[in-house]
């Protein structure tokens, strides 16, 4: 829909990467709608996980907010 449109921008996800580094807690915090919200998201959840954050030498639960570009092919 968003290449129908010709919707171009930056997706902002923000999501919790655990102990373990696995990804929890994923919503689009700032979008451009059609779609790209929906796949920013889709592609977060769907990544393999992360190493995690660490503090003191321990695995900590840290908040991340990454973001996504959109950019059509000309």
């Amino acid at each position: 829909m968003a290449r129908r449109m010709r919707v171009e921008g930056r997706v902002y996800v923000e999501f919790v990467v655990g102990k373990d580094g696995q990804i929890t807690d994923v919503k689009a915090v700032k979008g451009v709608g059609a779609g790209c919200d929906e796949e920013a998201v889709r592609i977060i959840q769907n990544s393999p996980p992360w190493n995690p954050g660490r503090q003191r030498g321990k695995s900590v639960k840290q908040r991340m907010v990454l973001p996504i570009i959109f950019k059509l092919a000309e």
